[in-house]
């Protein structure tokens, strides 16, 4: 790190009780995780510390790294945030209202808007509860002031970004979105109130973990799941994707490209008195997320069109996948009949994990390219593309979609990419599904996986359970006026 650096041991609660200096947790931060188990190991740890140790010998935690902020006395956590929160919730238990965090309430700016960190902060406040009720006053109290760091200070907020972008934190590492989120918080360094608002809207959508799952199985293989090359995601490859590769954005414009939520004219007509005529297309100036104008595989920026680009995908994702019951919720009739679709054939059956994941991607691409248009028929040419695997297949593994995808003349993801018009999707998969799994399918129903997927269609189509499913095809093409 390049700037000013102070470098010191203290005793941690000395540094949390200085009346000189606030602390504070940064908007860049990942959210409180450590857990139960953790607590408990931490007291384990202290109890087998005070039986080995002299009087007078410390229990040293560790370093931790301390931003001091320009033109005043705050200072912000980069390392050290999980082992800081848990020490104030212990002696917070342990002292009430002659704890630290609450003598020095208006200094210790601790605020935690994610709902992972306020559903850790309570089980493991009644986890220390529970310890205290087991006599284990006397260790806290015997190591409290016993407990050391090492202290690192900087003023260059640069540096201590590329710090945590870099560091092994003690107890839970990070996951790429952490990463991903300190850095395009760092882009918008000067922008504080941005700086907020994104890191907030950030952890409110990561709620279980949710953003790491759309970026792995959604955004990075809708981006790199092309041609006839595939491979699965990691940690790397994505910080690659959505971290180097995207373009820095030195004005406060964000550069849009062609795409259905991102055109001036839908139609054109040439009258009959000769005249050429553009029908301009309806743009709201107050869109949803969902109908924010990028597309899955466009460039992208750093920074401000970065935490955009997710919220789309974000409430996408949820537009389509989730409230399936609630159809008064949902905004028309054939998104309605997909979801149904979707809830009965993929989840309740029981569907295969890895299938399901493509099936999703799949809609998610389709979605970003046509809307709800069709969007009912498109769900079941799908699952007639990727149903052959699952009648073909009696295990299906990490690698079925790939191969799935792989084995056509052309990649399915990609027709869906470029296309114009539904009708070539679904021309596309009308010709290159497996007809002949169909044709010699002969599974029976009951519990196991095939037979639960066959129950699902049949009752889905209102066919008889001895019906086979070589008519499958047609049951799709024949036009049905309710999807229950």
């Amino acid at each position: 790190m390049t700037g000013k650096i102070e470098v010191a041991t203290a005793k941690i609660f000395d540094i949390l009780s200085d009346e000189e200096s606030k602390i504070e947790i940064p908007e860049f931060q990942r959210p409180y995780v450590w857990g139960v188990n953790q607590i408990e190991e931490l007291f384990l740890d202290f109890e087998e510390f005070l039986g080995s140790e002299s009087e007078s010998k410390e229990y040293y935690l560790g370093t931790i790294l301390l931003y001091k902020k320009q033109h005043d006395e705050t200072y912000q956590i980069i390392d050290g945030q999980q082992r800081i929160t848990t020490l104030l919730l212990i002696d917070y238990v342990f002292k009430k209202s002659e704890s630290v965090v609450v003598k020095h309430k208006d200094r210790l700016r601790l605020y935690f808007n994610s709902p992972v960190s306020k559903r850790n902060l309570i089980l493991n406040k009644e986890k220390i509860e529970e310890l205290k009720q087991k006599e284990k006053y006397n260790v806290w109290e015997n190591v409290k002031d016993r407990l050391v760091v090492s202290v690192i200070i900087t003023d260059d907020i640069d540096g201590a970004f590329r710090f945590f972008e870099t560091q092994n934190l003690r107890g839970v590492s990070l996951k790429p979105v952490d990463y991903l989120k300190a850095y395009h918080l760092r882009v918008l360094k000067n922008k504080e109130k941005k700086q907020r608002h994104f890191a907030r809207k950030w952890d409110e959508m990561n709620a279980e973990d949710f953003l790491n799952r759309l970026y792995s199985r959604i955004l990075w293989r809708g981006r790199n799941w092309k041609g006839k090359e595939f491979e699965y995601e990691n940690k790397e490859s994505i910080l690659i994707e959505f971290q180097k590769r995207l373009k820095a954005n030195n004005s406060e414009k964000i550069k849009l490209f062609p795409n259905r939520r991102n055109m001036l004219a839908e139609d054109m007509i040439f009258t009959d008195n000769l005249e050429l005529k553009l029908v301009g297309r309806f743009i709201s100036l107050n869109m949803l997320p969902e109908d924010y104008p990028f597309s899955l595989r466009q460039p992208l920026e750093k920074g401000d069109a970065f935490f955009l680009y997710t919220k789309k995908y974000y409430h996408l994702y949820k537009l389509l996948f989730d409230n399936v019951n609630k159809e008064g919720e949902i905004s028309s009739r054939e998104l309605y009949c997909m979801k149904k679709f979707y809830k009965q054939v993929y989840i309740d059956s029981g569907m295969s994990i890895y299938l399901k994941e493509l099936f999703e991607l799949a809609m998610v691409l389709y979605y970003d390219k046509f809307g709800d248009e069709n969007i009912y028929k498109f769900a079941q040419y799908l699952d007639l593309f990727i149903g052959a695997k699952r009648i073909e297949l009696k295990s299906i593994y990490a690698q079925t979609p790939i191969k799935l995808l792989r084995e056509e003349k052309q990649n399915l993801l990609d027709v869906i990419v470029f296309s114009f018009e539904s009708d070539e999707v679904f021309d596309f998969i009308k010709e290159n599904f497996n007809k002949e799994a169909y044709q010699n399918e002969k599974i029976e129903i009951d519990h196991k996986v095939q037979g639960r997927y066959k129950k699902a269609l049949l009752e889905w189509y209102k066919k008889s359970e001895t019906k086979s499913l070589k008519d499958r095809l047609s049951w799709i093409e024949d036009d049905r006026e309710d999807c229950k």
